[in-house]
């Protein structure tokens, strides 16, 4: 299953608000970062202290693989948590939207079917990429993440490429003099399905200290995080219910019944005995 996560101008944080997502998605279900920002990626660079992670591997072996496989996505990713992984895209933005390219023109069907959740931060992609547009056709959720303040929303309001055709949700990045979130949702005309709060301090931490530390010391973002993270775990699980197996009733077999021993000709009754055929 996929859930992409998007921004379109200014820097809303929807890289971090991707990397709270899958951290705090209920349940145990495998569950995998992907840095799809045709700009490049961040995140090697920003979590190498706190979690070790390397610009290899990554998405490039997946752009470069033949074929497709569980094994093939596990060597590329690399671990964060006990059930988080990342898979990293380069740094510079040429290779980033490269192997983007690859892994959507061989690979994106399978990848979506992989038995896992994952998280792809989409970064800051123009609504007219041909690459959104793949990614949001096999998506389960789309996220776009948003500002509060009249630039933010007047920039995503009027996107002339702008594409309402596949249904959207909206997270709004709450700034102290910006406007309500239900106000910034009605002048886009997206569906919102949450807000996180503004608090550099915290976001600054956590690229420091990584994904290891709970909610507590992160305060209001983590919690908000969580909620939103819940709050589409419920709507997908509604959409699509687990599909179970219907096992028929176990019914007795029936029991043998034996005939009697055949005696005689079915045809003529039965055989003459050998006392009658020498008279």
């Amino acid at each position: 299953m996929i859930v992409t996560v998007q921004h379109h101008g200014g820097a809303p944080g929807a890289t971090t608000i991707a990397s709270l997502l899958a951290r705090h998605w209920p349940g145990e279900q495998p569950r995998t970062l992907v840095e799809a920002d045709p700009a490049g990626g961040v995140l090697a660079a920003r979590w190498h202290t706190a979690h070790g992670l390397r610009h290899e591997p990554g998405l490039l072996n997946l752009a470069a693989a033949r074929t497709l496989t569980e094994h093939v996505v596990d060597e590329a990713t690399q671990p964060l948590t006990e059930q988080l992984g990342v898979i990293v895209a380069p740094a510079a933005a040429r290779p980033a939207a490269t192997a983007i390219e690859l892994l959507i023109e061989r690979h994106l069907p399978t990848f979506a079917r992989l038995n896992r959740l994952l998280i792809v931060d989409l970064g800051r992609v123009r609504f007219d990429d041909p690459s959104l547009a793949a990614w949001e056709e096999v998506a389960a959720a789309r996220l776009v993440v948003c500002g509060n303040r009249l630039d933010d929303v007047t920039r995503l309001a009027n996107d002339p490429d702008r594409k309402l055709g596949l249904m959207r949700q909206l997270i709004v990045r709450e700034h102290g003099d910006g406007y309500p979130p239900e106000i910034v949702a009605a002048q886009i005309g997206i569906g919102l399905v949450g807000s996180i709060p503004d608090d550099p301090t915290a976001a600054h931490r956590m690229h420091g200290d990584g994904l290891h530390v709970g909610r507590r010391k992160h305060g209001n973002l983590h919690t908000a995080a969580g909620q939103i993270a819940q709050t589409i775990a419920n709507t997908l699980e509604a959409a699509h219910p687990p599909r179970t197996r219907r096992i028929p009733d176990a019914r007795p077999a029936p029991t043998p019944t034996l005939s009697a021993p055949v005696t005689g000709n079915p045809r003529f009754g039965r055989w003459p005995t050998r006392a009658a055929a020498r008279r």
